[in-house]
């Protein structure tokens, strides 16, 4: 059974039964190898407002329209927002701002997930997922350069210090261990305190240190005495770094000199000591001591 209308007519088929063809539909299209073939213009829709149609194996919308892709329980929620004007695309984006937008984690290949961009401009964190931006970098290193951590031409020099006594010597009338007392100094960095006579670490790192001490007066017991570059006042081997001054020497003014290299961590000190001064007027001066940053 065939059924048909005039050229003019139109077809109505009413119900809430199910309706089926055939063969293929054809609606003002122009062939009829589709299984549904409907032909409209741009501006004309269908159930909505843009063409969308599928054509040899691909899809097309209108070029004036864009593709949402929304969440089935929610049409406000948009999963994917193809921009037509403008070219792009937001992924979890109502609205994409660039080429991509992407509102959540984007993992790279090989596993690398990327889900910040971090502005911390100390890179305090130790995060394999956040990428430091170009500012923060910046800021770290300009830094980190006028600290001494990281010195231009290649020499660290920062966060060094020099300290000196001169015509008053610092005469010492009691046994033990004497912290070395230095009156005039050079500390454009504030990393020598003057109550405790030490330097006192700002960063951690690797530190040089030199001291030069005169003696006058001897020791009581005709002894020798060690000087020594001390860190946090401890004597163990690992801590300090000494040497004997033998007991001619003492006598007869004259100047020793001792170096140390040392890695400390912030806020530990490091001083000069005379350690087995007995009981006797000790008198150091025209000393002096020095230290800066080498490096982390």
């Amino acid at each position: 059974m065939a059924l048909t209308t005039t050229a003019n007519g139109g077809l109505s088929v009413l119900g809430t039964g199910q309706s089926s063809f055939a063969g293929n539909l054809t609606i003002a299209g122009i062939t009829q190898t589709q299984g549904l073939d409907v032909s409209v213009q741009r501006t004309e829709h269908i159930n909505k407002d843009g063409a969308f149609y599928r054509y040899g194996g691909q899809v097309y919308i209108s070029v004036d329209d864009n593709l949402y892709i929304r969440d089935t329980g929610d049409s406000n929620n948009i999963k994917m927002h193809f921009n037509t004007n403008n070219g792009r695309l937001g992924i979890n984006k109502t609205n994409p701002g660039a080429n991509l937008d992407v509102n959540g984690n984007l993992k790279l290949k090989n596993g690398v997930a990327v889900n910040e961009f971090s502005n911390d401009q100390e890179l305090k964190g130790n995060s394999d997922s956040a990428v430091p931006t170009e500012k923060a970098v910046k800021t770290y290193v300009d830094t980190k350069i006028s600290q001494g951590v990281v010195a231009e031409g290649g020499t660290a020099t920062r966060y060094q210090f020099s300290a000196d006594r001169k015509f008053d010597g610092q005469n010492i009338k009691s046994s033990g261990t004497h912290v070395i007392e230095f009156v005039e100094r050079n500390d454009p960095y504030k990393v020598f305190d003057d109550k405790s006579n030490a330097f006192i670490a700002p960063t951690s790192g690797y530190y040089f240190f030199a001291a030069t001490l005169q003696f006058s007066g001897g020791n009581g017991n005709s002894d020798g005495v060690i000087m020594g570059i001390y860190k946090n006042g401890k004597t163990d081997d690992n801590n300090t770094t000494i040497i004997v001054i033998e007991p001619g020497l003492i006598k007869n003014s004259t100047a020793q000199s001792i170096t140390a290299m040392m890695k400390l961590d912030p806020k530990d000190s490091v001083d000069v000591r005379l350690e087995g001064v007995d009981k006797s007027t000790f008198s150091v001066s025209y000393s002096s001591f020095m230290g800066f940053l080498i490096g982390q």
